[in-house]
């Protein structure tokens, strides 16, 4: 990922923004080293909610903690599309902290609200 995706450094156009996380700060990050954080991403519809976005690589179903290093208030499964899921209430979040299960293979998008 790393070759494919080099760093890219953008200048700040708002000193009133929030600062980034520190560089090697993690945003979002799994308790089971099979699964893997994909992606870390604002909300398509502009509402300030954080997407995640990963996947089960060991082929085993597997229970695992995501942690999100920013400060959110709760958390859904959502499609890719990121289309709340109908039949999935809310997940219990607590200090950015959700658990989610996975199947052998199985990509999981996480909505959280900000």
């Amino acid at each position: 990922y790393r070759l494919n995706q080099p760093p890219r450094i953008v200048p700040d156009a708002d000193a009133t923004a929030p600062a980034p996380p520190a560089v090697g700060a993690t945003v979002a990050a799994c308790d089971d080293p099979t699964v893997i954080v994909e992606a870390v991403k604002p909300a398509d519809d502009g509402s300030g909610d954080v997407v995640v976005r990963c996947y089960e690589s060991a082929g085993r179903r597997t229970t695992t903690t995501l942690r999100l290093g920013i400060p959110v208030r709760s958390a859904r499964m959502t499609d890719a599309r990121e289309r709340e899921l109908p039949d999935r209430g809310p997940l219990a979040c607590e200090d950015g902290t959700v658990e989610v299960e996975l199947r052998p293979f199985q990509i999981v998008t996480v909505r959280f609200g900000r």
